[in-house]
């Protein structure tokens, strides 16, 4: 039996076996959902560097309503995409079928324990991180994983990439993949599916894998954690400096310390991130607001804030005690641009990883290609690459942070170098990203559907450990832009 075939016969069986646990019944007769419609304007991401119309948008707020889409292929067109705020950087966002905002399937539900005893905290699949983030904090309880944009939605990152350079435990820290338990998704068929990692291990894995193909996901389980209060330490050192640090292991990366770079030619941004000392108290109000809020401003504009220069090497180290998921950032919508008015600076990046044995080689290589690309392009540079530290994990079955393809098959660390800008549609900067995917090729670095700008399938098929997509077989949740990268 082939293995597409096979793969879809488990899932089939999976469905069968679990399509009543929760309460949740299945295929029941529904009326149309009543909040369908056509946008007047064109959707588009947050960066506006992606916009498009869709054929019929559509607002549910209920998991019946949301398998009586996918079932009724008439009055919504394949193919369905859910949605949240849009904040992908990558033309994955992109589709002309249906649209099924998730915004209005936003609640917490539960605070449970496992299966393994650790406590988890069950989330409908439209709700943010961010909301996440202060739900439990209410509750002494944070997440392992505290990225810094929290306005992505956790069903949006249940079957796609996520990173933090975390503290803590590194089997549950670094990706939100790593915390994710349990999922109950609809299927291609409008069938309600639980898969959990107690009783369905491969299964859940491959669909945290899946890019949303195989589903729309409606409900989350997450490993929590009592809060951990962390100390930040900021400083800028020459970049060569940095580099010396880590090939002497000054900078080590376990349980008790992650790193967080602002990597530059010259001068980099080091922030060390530490469990805080037994005893220690948060930073005051108005001095962690200031820090907090500057941090958050800078990153939303693309780092444009962000003094990377000389004369800041000689600057004590700025240090702060807090919670990791209050540097968390929150963005408010951009204003709908005029014509080709610009809507001001905003966040764009893209991603690529590498094994951390190979970090001075692969930073001093990019580094060069940085400099010759501003030498031979009047100038032109990106603010900085952000680089996140992440142990990959052992059960992905390909991709992103798994153990496979050259360079990464052993148990260890990633580091990801992300270029960052504060314009997505600058000519030069899409230039840049489009010379990187090359870098990345050429040096062996893995790239990912939606945070990497401008791939093609070769570009993603070349990547170590990536593979082709699996898609059910009607297709039901392929956009084209995913097209490109399912079996053929």
């Amino acid at each position: 039996m082939p293995r597409r075939v096979l793969f879809f016969f488990l899932l089939a069986f999976i469905a069968s076996a679990t399509r009543t646990r929760g309460g949740h019944r299945p295929r029941s007769p529904t009326p149309p959902v009543s909040s369908v419609q056509t946008p007047l304007v064109p959707l588009h991401n947050w960066g506006y560097a992606y916009s498009f119309e869709v054929t019929t948008f559509v607002a549910p707020t209920t998991i019946v309503e949301i398998q009586s889409i996918v079932q009724d292929t008439v009055l919504y067109p394949s193919p369905v995409r859910a949605l949240g705020n849009i904040h992908s950087v990558t033309a994955c966002v992109v589709s002309n079928g249906t649209i099924v905002d998730m915004r209005g399937m936003d609640k917490v539900l539960s605070l449970d324990k496992s299966s393994h005893g650790s406590q988890t905290v069950s989330v409908q699949g439209g709700v943010t991180l961010i909301n996440v983030h202060n739900y439990l904090a209410d509750q002494d309880l944070e997440l392992p994983f505290a990225a810094e944009i929290g306005d992505a939605t956790v069903g949006s990152l249940t079957s796609s990439i996520s990173k933090d350079s975390g503290v803590g435990d590194p089997a549950v820290t670094g990706s939100l993949y790593k915390s994710i338990v349990g999922v109950t998704y609809v299927n291609h068929m409008g069938d309600l599916v639980t898969l959990t990692d107690a009783d369905n291990t491969t299964a859940l894995a491959h669909f945290k894998s899946s890019e949303g193909l195989l589903g729309i996901v409606v409900i989350v389980d997450l490993l929590v954690r009592p809060a951990k209060l962390l100390t930040f330490t900021n400083r800028v050192l020459p970049t060569a400096e940095v580099l010396n640090h880590l090939y002497n292991n000054s900078f080590h990366v376990n349980a008790d310390t992650n790193y967080w770079f602002l990597l530059h030619p010259e001068y980099s941004l080091v922030q060390k991130r530490t469990l805080a000392l037994p005893g220690a108290q948060e930073t005051d109000p108005v001095t962690l607001s200031v820090i907090v809020n500057a941090t958050r401003a800078s990153f939303a504009e693309g780092i444009l804030g962000v003094a990377l220069i000389s004369k800041s090497v000689g600057n004590p180290p700025m240090r702060w005690t807090t919670y990791k998921h209050k540097m968390v950032n929150h963005y408010g919508a951009l204003p709908a641009p005029i014509g080709n008015a610009s809507v001001g600076p905003r966040l764009d990046f893209t991603w690529f990883e590498y094994p951390i044995e190979r970090f001075q080689e692969i930073v001093m290589a990019y580094m060069a290609f940085w400099k010759e690309f501003k030498d031979s392009h009047n100038d032109f540079e990106p603010a900085a690459a952000a680089t996140y530290f992440v142990r990959r994990i052992s059960e992905k079955p390909h991709g992103w942070f798994s153990q496979t393809g050259k360079g990464f098959e052993n148990p260890g660390l990633s580091f990801t170098l992300d270029p960052i800008y504060h314009d997505p549609n600058d000519p030069l900067w899409q230039e840049f990203l489009q010379e990187s995917i090359k870098f990345a090729t050429t040096y062996g670095g893995r790239v990912a559907l939606t945070q990497t700008r401008f791939l093609t399938r070769e570009d993603f098929l070349s990547a170590p450990g990536n593979v082709a997509l699996e898609e059910p077989p009607n297709g039901r949740f392929t956009s084209a832009y995913f097209a490109q990268f399912v079996f053929f």
